[in-house]
């Protein structure tokens, strides 16, 4: 029986059951799957600390409004802009 293992072993390098056994290589790919994601991660960070500028100031809320009154007070685009949805009479958006 032993002559018959050391023949089959010589002629064939794995068994079926040894074929079919799981090899942890999933292990490997699941490392470098998060450690690409962190490196991803912390270049973001880089960026935003250290590379794209702060927003200008008219990004804020009270400077949209600001302008967005300046359109309805300078009558700006009165066609397709606020001053079409404005009403001059009332001083209140149109229903």
């Amino acid at each position: 029986m032993d002559e018959k293992k050391a023949l089959y072993r010589a002629s064939f390098a794995l068994t079926y059951a040894e074929i079919l056994a799981p090899t942890g290589h999933w292990k490997m790919i699941l490392g470098a799957l998060l450690l690409a994601i962190s490196a991803a991660t912390w270049y973001m960070v880089f960026l935003n600390k250290y590379c794209f500028l702060p927003l200008p100031p008219w990004y804020t809320q009270e400077a949209k409004e600001q302008i967005m009154q300046r359109h309805i007070d300078v009558f700006a685009e009165p066609f397709t802009g606020f001053s079409s949805k404005w009403d001059y009479e009332n001083n209140r958006w149109k229903a």
